[in-house]
């Protein structure tokens, strides 16, 4: 049984190696998306603000622009611009003075959604990716299995201290197929648990099938959403100000809060006070819009189980659910998945040409007997 189990791990590694070392290099890139993006696009647009000063109302800053916006968000940090978003364009303005001191990084956005096309079908354009993206699909579960059986071919005929140091820990000093096999070994078994999280939430975010698996694990059902309702009727930020007192008093350690208007009695704010890839830190205050009265307070806990799931799967991905010391983690993982790819291919090589070898060896004698 272990002798089957470990040819197929093989080969799954040999057919589905090169997209799942893609998939490891550039998960490792977008773990630090989100604070890469937060510092290209707002680090101009920072202010220092001097001692004593006070903020704008919120009323009074969106006056100041060139038209009302379709959303607002407000940062606690002082230093951080409020982001009003203006159609299709997004804007951020200097929160004591009204005036508008950047945009969001085209260059870096650019960047991360060619890096992310890459990561999820080794393809850039729209056209290629419909193509692309069932084979790499497959090739994230074939990850899950090499992955899921890794600890069976790990696992020793005895639990000694000669059995265990080649696939524990790392070994100096090593060189060649016994460098390989520390370091495929010892890798994969540091990294298993953690790598088997980003592989299977990969999954679920491909599949459809895995999501609704998910559901079914959960006991709940799939919710529906309504679809948003456009309307040409100019936005009425009548307000405002109110909205936002009623939500800081809601949650007081807020870090974002953002606004989205819509044609509506009632106003929807989306309170946030984690990083902004903490599902589990979010909350949804509905108001009435006239008299400010709380119509509904929506924690992201409160969500049924199996979509509280697939949320967190999404965020689990990158690690950004545990904030940056889990993301950095889920990097170095990723990182370790790419390292095991290539002692995984070394070792296969290396299988294969010493099976050549031996292929020679036999045959030498019997050319000399037929001769």
């Amino acid at each position: 049984m272990r002798k089957i189990l470990f040819w197929l791990h093989l080969v799954t590694g040999l057919i589905a190696g090169l997209m799942i070392f893609v998939m490891c290099v550039t998960g490792a890139l977008l773990t630090v998306e989100r604070q890469t993006l937060d510092w290209a696009d707002r680090h101009d647009a920072r202010v220092v603000p001097v001692p004593g000063a006070q903020r704008l109302a919120l009323s009074d800053l969106i006056a100041k622009l060139e038209g009302p916006p379709s959303a607002v968000t407000l940062r606690s940090n002082p230093s951080e611009p409020v982001e009003a978003v203006l159609g299709r364009r997004t804007v951020y303005v200097n929160p004591y003075t009204g005036a508008i001191t950047g945009q969001p990084s085209k260059r870096a956005h650019e960047f991360f959604e060619d890096l992310r096309a890459w990561h999820r079908w080794i393809a850039i354009s729209d056209a290629t990716h419909k193509n692309t993206q069932p084979i790499y699909d497959a090739a994230n579960l074939l990850f899950l299995f090499i992955v899921l059986s890794g600890p069976f071919l790990w696992w020793p005929k005895k639990f000694t201290r000669r059995h265990l140091r080649p696939i524990v820990w790392f070994r100096g000093g090593l060189s060649g197929k016994a460098r390989d096999f520390n370091w495929h070994n010892s890798i994969g078994l540091w990294t298993n648990i953690p790598l088997l999280i980003i592989v299977a939430t990969g999954v679920v975010l491909s599949y459809s099938w895995a999501t609704n698996l998910l559901y079914r694990i959960a006991g709940t059902q799939q919710p529906k959403f309504a679809a948003a309702q456009k309307s040409k009727e100019p936005l009425n930020w009548q307000g405002l100000d109110m909205w936002i007192a009623r939500a800081q008093a809601k949650l007081p350690d807020w870090r974002t809060i953002t606004v989205r208007n819509a044609p509506s009695p009632a106003i929807s704010l989306s309170l946030d006070s984690g990083t902004g890839g903490q599902p589990q830190k979010r909350f949804t205050l509905t108001l009435n819009r006239a008299t400010g009265e709380e119509v509904k307070w929506e924690p992201f806990m409160q969500n049924n189980l199996g979509f509280e799931l697939r949320i967190l799967s999404r965020f689990a991905h990158t690690g950004e659910v545990g904030g940056w010391p889990l993301q950095a983690f889920a990097g170095i993982v990723s990182l370790g998945g790419a390292v095991l790819v290539y002692t995984g291919f070394a070792l296969s090589l290396r299988r294969f040409l010493a099976w050549r070898r031996r292929k020679a060896r036999v045959s030498i004698p019997e050319a000399v007997r037929v001769a």
